[in-house]
């Protein structure tokens, strides 16, 4: 029997590697995708180290500091719910990926008594499109479960580690069946975790269109309707006062447009004189039809004509009025003070105050005729003394100390 005669191959030792089958895998917000695991086996063991492809350490490559920004490793230690939205968004939209020259590291890990390297791919970042690397932890992460997922499980009471709370760094094991990113995808608490993120984005890049500022725009909204609803109203308050006319009547509740239109004929109540801010309101409804239909189909509460309401808009404008004339009146420096004093016929003293100042002819320094300014109006009913000391103190505000 012959003997089978040795080569030069025999006295080296060769080494086959094995490539796993592709896999493929499909994400519910994802294109699917085939990519190949560089990997000797698919069994992970305890005993592993993590290396560059070109045996550089993880932690000696150089990234500066916009990298840094993008790295969640650097976020690890920090609560998600302290990030601002731009810090979210930016993570999400420019999570790190590795370059095209990055060296891809790789896992040593053991089995039947040899170190088997098992490497991480870019085809891994193709087709898991959630998945970014931390050069400063030297491992995988899943930026969605990382900002957006809280707890796992059934009843949400599960906490969260590989990939979520610490680094995924042993590749022996990534694809597959049991694959560490096959099962991170299918888990719910991921799938929940991508649409919060694109929810986020959206509402990130077009505010409109979330919950919150939807609300604050209808809000906005009707506060321009509600401003337009009570223009008509205080425009009349106005120009009663300006023509010193009397604003009720001996009967001031109701509305007669309204009364007229429920009846379609004029009642005896309807024929009630409500007084003369009622009958201008009433007069203007007719060329007005938003008016017409807001007086016509408002709460009765919510009207904003009643007597109430008009001493309300009085009292403002009277507010207004005082501020205009004060800014006046510490423009023109020097002025003099006068209280007149009458009784009315139900024997209550009344005092009223005015200031008398030099005219400022616009656009000019020049100064023109003396000019009488009502500033004040107040009764007096325990004499003239209580009207003096209370009028006085309206003075401070309109008296410089340096013009005294």
């Amino acid at each position: 029997m012959s003997r089978r005669q040795s080569t030069l191959l025999g006295f080296v030792e060769t080494k086959k590697t094995k490539i796993c089958s592709p896999s493929t895998t499909s994400d519910v917000h994802f294109k699917e995708a085939e990519v190949s695991e560089y990997c000797c086996s698919n069994t992970s063991s305890s005993s592993s180290t993590v290396q560059a492809a070109d045996n550089r350490p993880i932690a000696s490559i150089a990234f500066n500091s916009k990298t840094r920004n993008v790295d969640f490793g650097f976020y690890i230690d920090i609560a998600t719910t302290s990030f601002s939205d731009a810090e979210k968004a930016n993570l999400l939209r420019n999570a790190w990926e590795p370059p095209e020259d990055f060296s891809y590291p790789f896992s040593v890990h053991r089995k039947n008594n040899k170190d088997v390297k098992c490497y991480l791919s870019k085809k891994h970042f193709g087709e898991f499109r959630w998945l970014t690397y931390s050069c400063h932890l030297q491992g995988l992460f899943c930026k969605y479960c990382f900002l957006f997922a809280k707890q796992g499980g059934v009843y949400h009471q599960t906490n969260l580690n590989k990939l979520v709370k610490s680094p995924l760094n042993k590749y022996s094991k990534l694809l597959g069946k049991d694959g560490d990113l096959i099962l991170h995808q299918a888990h719910r608490y991921h799938k929940e975790a991508v649409e919060r993120a694109q929810l986020f984005i959206k509402k990130f890049r077009d505010p409109q269109v979330s919950i919150e500022n939807m609300l604050d725009q209808k809000r906005k909204l009707q506060i321009l309707v509600n401003r337009e609803r009570l223009k008509p109203i205080i425009e009349a308050v106005i120009l009663l006062g300006r023509q010193n006319i009397a604003f009720r009547s001996h009967r001031d509740d109701g509305f007669s447009l309204r009364d007229k239109t429920e009846t379609n004929k004029t009642t005896e109540d309807s024929a009630v004189n409500r007084g003369n801010f009622k009958a201008i309101l009433e007069y203007r409804a007719k060329g007005d039809p938003i008016l017409k239909n807001y007086l016509l189909t408002a709460a009765a509460r919510s009207t904003y004509i009643s007597k109430t309401v008009q001493n309300d808009i009085i009292l403002t404008i009277g507010e207004e009025i005082t501020g205009i004339l004060t800014e006046k009146i510490g423009k023109a420096k020097f002025f003099s003070i006068i209280f007149d004093e009458t009784t009315d016929i139900s024997n209550t003293s009344q005092m009223t105050f005015f200031v008398r100042k030099q005219h400022n002819i616009p656009l000019t320094n020049q100064s023109g005729n003396l000019e009488e300014l009502q500033y004040s109006h107040k009764e007096s009913k325990a004499g003239k003394e209580e009207g003096l000391s209370s009028l006085l103190k309206i003075t401070k505000v309109i008296i410089k100390r340096r013009y005294i």
